[in-house]
């Protein structure tokens, strides 16, 4: 799927210092699914030349935030939970963690549990 990973991620201005890329499908329907394509995530932290946190926004698209160092793993926990509670359909929810991809081992790792 690696030609088509272009179509799948869409890059957010940044929202106060944090830069944020929303990862989904073509259709953004159940789009969260993209997380296992195979290499998306790899090649996501190729491009940025940096580990990143993994924000699930809802079955439809994730959140990707490049680890810059300036928020811990529980302050974007806040985030997801508040989102969660106020944005997100109930049917739609998918989790309250965050998970960390790092780019070294190439895995994705439960950092804050929800």
């Amino acid at each position: 799927m690696a030609e088509a990973y272009d179509a799948f991620l869409e890059e957010r201005p940044e929202t106060g210092t944090m830069p944020l890329y929303v990862l989904t499908n073509e259709i953004r329907l159940n789009g969260a699914s993209v997380l296992f394509y195979t290499d998306c995530l790899k090649r996501f932290a190729s491009d940025i030349g940096r580990d990143f946190f993994v924000l699930p926004s809802s079955i439809h698209e994730t959140i990707l935030v490049p680890d810059s160092g300036q928020y811990t793993p529980h302050e974007l926990q806040e985030i997801v939970k508040s989102a969660n509670r106020t944005v997100v359909e109930r049917k739609e929810f998918l989790s309250d963690s965050v998970y960390y991809y790092d780019r070294d081992t190439c895995m994705l790792s439960v950092v804050a549990e929800g």
